[in-house]
């Protein structure tokens, strides 16, 4: 089930992010009933390593006036690649919701508690 931050605002402009068993799946709500709808699949240990600081696949370039995302490793020669626009206020509360850990593939791993 994809979610957005706790940190959206109202508008319904948001980063939704998907956290599965074998990847983590983000697309941006403004898309949504467009059938040229953005989805980047990430790895699990890939987005981790994205949300933990590090480099790796998920490739983030920020503008002045948006947040362009793309998956580092779909990148081939001379193929369209698949990116993500988002604004920036958009992209801070995403980021806010990372912080707080809304977005963490190792929650996904702890076993349930009976």
């Amino acid at each position: 089930m994809f979610r957005t931050s706790s940190f959206s605002g109202p508008q319904g402009n948001c980063v939704e992010v998907e956290v599965g068993q074998g990847a983590v799946f983000v697309r941006d709500t403004k898309e949504a009933g467009s059938p040229q709808r953005g989805l980047l699949a990430f790895r699990l240990e890939a987005w981790q390593l994205f949300l933990d600081g590090g480099e790796g696949d998920v490739q983030v370039e920020e503008t002045d006036t948006q947040v362009l995302m793309r998956n580092r490793c779909e990148l081939r020669d001379g193929d369209e690649q698949q990116v993500l626009r988002f604004t920036l206020p958009e992209w801070e509360a995403f980021i806010a919701g990372c912080a707080a850990g809304e977005f963490d593939c190792k929650r996904r791993r702890t076993p349930l508690t009976p």
